[in-house]
């Protein structure tokens, strides 16, 4: 989840193509799904049955 500041982060993501982490700050969470700097959270979740 994004900060309203962080608008331009959410339009470069929603565009196709090219590297969208180029520039961006982020570590591997757990699952490897990465993080983001700044963000006001993050939601994880782990597949228990299909």
């Amino acid at each position: 989840m994004l900060a309203e500041e962080q608008q331009h982060l959410a339009a470069a993501f929603a565009r196709s193509g090219g590297n969208k982490f180029r520039g961006i700050h982020w570590s591997p969470g757990h699952d490897g799904a990465p993080l983001l700097e700044g963000a006001c959270a993050w939601i994880s979740c782990d597949l228990v049955h299909e």
